[in-house]
């Protein structure tokens, strides 16, 4: 089975070459999507814990974040989000792991969970691409992964057009948590963060819930965030 699928992957390749989605260039036998040399013009923050310059910040005790946002970077989640290169994911998440894997260790996190979908958004996406990058995280970095602790109860508004207040109630009451036992100290999971309305009140239903500490890491945040003598937020 192993064979047949092997040889059948590489007709494939042979017959409809693999190209960089970004430069357009043809992918080497291990890369996905994307070739290593756009991947290394991605600017990583290198920020370590940056919850202080996040808007809403309340109920998030650490935040984590790989790169700030570009146009390559913008073109690679929304090619994961909307085009199913399902890849990218774990592409994302290896990278993140590989980031971050002595701070999060730090941290000493008893589990970590994806931000939810909500489920009728789930079923016409079919996946969720914040579900691809936390298990590769959880899998490269040997953490408990719970995809279904955390529910998304409310079918919020999509968060990109909306301004700074307006996110925040669009996310109130998103979440719900079940029984957390024996778990307290959580890593949530997300693609990008701006303002922190989603994550803060999903990180809110957990600490209802007896969660003791709350940490978040996501693949990306605006670099604006960070810009000297401008006011944190986004």
């Amino acid at each position: 089975m192993h064979l047949a699928r092997s040889l059948y992957w590489g007709l494939l390749d042979l017959l409809y070459p693999p190209y960089c989605k970004s430069c357009g260039r043809r992918l080497d036998p291990f890369e996905k999507v994307i070739c290593g040399s756009c991947w290394f013009t991605l600017q990583p923050s290198n920020l370590g814990n940056w919850r202080d310059a996040v808007t809403y910040h309340e109920n998030i005790d650490c935040a984590l974040t790989g790169w700030f946002m570009s146009d390559l970077l913008e073109k690679i989640i929304y090619g994961l989000k909307y085009h199913e290169q399902r890849a990218l994911g774990g592409e994302i998440g290896g990278r993140l792991a590989d980031m971050f894997k002595g701070v999060i260790r730090e941290l000493n996190p008893d589990v970590m969970v994806p931000v939810p979908l909500y489920p009728a958004k789930g079923r016409e996406r079919s996946f969720n691409q914040s579900d691809l990058i936390g298990r590769t995280v959880a899998g490269h970095l040997q953490i408990p992964y719970e995809p279904r602790l955390v529910k998304r109860v409310r079918n919020t508004k999509s968060q990109t057009e909306l301004s700074i207040d307006d996110r925040r109630e669009n996310m109130a009451g998103a979440f719900a948590v079940g029984d957390l036992a024996p778990h307290r100290r959580f890593l949530i999971v997300d693609d990008v963060l701006t303002s922190g309305a989603t994550l803060s009140e999903c990180a809110k239903a957990l600490r209802r819930k007896g969660a003791s500490f709350v940490a978040v890491l996501t693949a990306g945040t605006p670099p604006v965030h960070f810009t000297k003598n401008e006011k944190a937020g986004g």
